[in-house]
């Protein structure tokens, strides 16, 4: 066992100078196994289709994660992550992402709405993408940024802080439940809708605007400059038709 012990330790010490002499890849390796990585993707036999989201999508080949990590750090790309709070996730806002996706030159990498959050919220999912680009392509992804704003629909910001409002039972409230001002219908992304009845005031406070879900039995206070962004989501055409 003594005579082990010796070779022994200079194995492992051979062991550890090999991993701390092992290079970094260099940088024209990151690029070259990320230009791999877009030849998968770019290959139409690699799609299948999703039902869900009504996307073709391409499994990923390999994790190029610590490859882009170590560009970003390089300074050679830039990493945005970003949830729209207002811009609720669906079939349009995800085509229309997965359009601009392929049109932007030097977007290197991106994830739209990640299925595999751990803990999920209920309700109308936010928008959310994560990308990689680099700088020649920072114009498109602004212009991207704003066709994804324009998608927006304020009852979304709007139900997702329900839980904070001020609400009252409808019992307690002298309002027209029959004659709302505004009636709104809001998209789920689960493909679910539900009715908004919104009114400027009520005779108990003739300064709160209120909301009323789907006919449910409590009104939550709204501010005016909600209220007013409902009125004129109503009246606007709606972006994800035109892009149809």
């Amino acid at each position: 066992m003594k005579r082990l012990l010796p070779y022994l330790a200079v194995g492992l010490l051979g062991i550890a100078l090999g991993v701390l002499a092992r290079p970094e890849p260099a940088e024209e390796d990151h690029w070259q196994i990320i230009r791999d990585y877009r030849s998968y993707l770019d290959d139409p036999e690699n799609y299948r289709y999703e039902p869900g989201p009504g996307v073709w999508s391409a499994g990923a080949p390999r994790d190029i994660g610590p490859n882009l990590a170590a560009l970003v750090a390089k300074g050679e790309l830039n990493h945005l992550d970003m949830v729209f709070p207002n811009v609720p996730y669906g079939r349009e806002v995800t085509r229309y992402w997965m359009q601009k996706c392929q049109e932007i030159d030097g977007l290197v990498e991106g994830f739209a709405n990640h299925s595999y959050v751990e803990f999920k919220t209920s309700g109308i999912q936010p928008f959310q993408m994560e990308i990689w680009f680099t700088h020649e392509a920072e114009a498109g992804v602004k212009e991207m940024i704003s066709g994804i704003e324009s998608f927006a629909r304020p009852e979304t910001g709007i139900l997702a802080t329900l839980g904070s409002r001020r609400g009252w039972k409808v019992s307690t409230v002298k309002i027209d439940l029959a004659a709302p001002e505004l009636v709104v219908t809001g998209g789920a992304s689960d493909g679910d809708s539900m009715l908004l009845h919104a009114w400027p005031a009520n005779q108990n406070d003739r300064d709160v605007p209120m909301i009323r879900i789907d006919h449910g039995d409590r009104l939550y206070e709204l501010t005016e400059d909600e209220y007013n962004s409902l009125v004129r989501s109503s009246a606007a055409p709606d972006p994800a038709k035109e892009t149809d």
